[in-house]
């Protein structure tokens, strides 16, 4: 399994659908906790299911492998918001943003 997320080959899906059907299945229990296998299952057709979204990244060269860029701009926003606790003047609002807006190398 972790190979297959390293690795994130096309047929990735396929071959964790047969994973999941492979797992004996749980007993149902209404009034107890769900049975790691259970959770198990769920994960696994989940990662199945969504497989080709998990590697769009691999196959569109536009598409960045992480979202860095924007949780740095969020966490930068989210620093001067906590430290500022609002905008004294009107020009202090329009420089975060254009701050916000610059792009990051």
């Amino acid at each position: 399994m972790r190979l297959l997320l390293d690795e994130l080959p096309p047929e990735g899906g396929a071959r964790i659908y047969q994973l999941y059907r492979q797992l004996p299945t749980p007993p149902r229990a209404r009034d107890r906790a769900v049975p790691p296998l259970a959770r198990l299952q769920k994960l696994l057709l989940r990662l199945s299911n969504n497989w080709p979204s998990y590697r769009h990244f691999r196959e569109q060269a536009d598409v960045p492998a992480t979202n860095n860029a924007t949780e740095r701009a969020i966490g930068h926003w989210r620093t001067r918001s906590r430290s500022v606790r609002g905008f004294k003047s009107w020009s202090g609002l329009v420089n975060a943003f254009i701050i916000c807006n610059a792009p990051l190398v």
